[in-house]
């Protein structure tokens, strides 16, 4: 499973915003650019999301907002996480179509349940 394409934004609606739109990824990339152009920035974004997937940290800023597409050997993956204070306020997966998990602000949210059927409430 590889990333497809990503949006990420840090601090929206702040002074301090910053975002990184429309990145686009091949099973291979080269990224190049000028200095304070973002290369560093994208790696660091993917690996921070990839920490953060696989349980290897916590939400290390305050604010942040993924929208990530992965390719599944042709599959379509699409994950979305908004965060502020630290806390989640959306999470989204979904895979051609189909919602897996979606959970808001307070933790609550549905999960889908494979052998039931069906999704659950959390």
């Amino acid at each position: 499973m590889r990333v497809a394409s990503m949006n990420y934004v840090q601090w929206e609606g702040t002074p301090r915003e910053w975002r990184i739109d429309g990145v686009l990824l091949n099973p291979i990339n080269l990224l190049v650019g000028s200095n304070a152009s973002g290369k560093s920035r994208i790696l660091n974004v993917i690996s921070g999301l990839a920490k953060l997937l696989a349980g290897d940290t916590k939400l290390m800023v305050l604010s942040g907002d993924y929208n990530v597409t992965f390719d599944d050997d042709g599959r379509q993956l699409k994950y979305s996480l908004r965060y502020e204070g630290r806390k989640v306020i959306k999470e989204e997966f979904e895979s051609e179509g189909k919602r897996y998990l979606q959970r808001g602000a307070g933790g609550e949210g549905t999960i889908w349940a494979v052998k039931l059927g069906e999704d659950i409430e959390f």
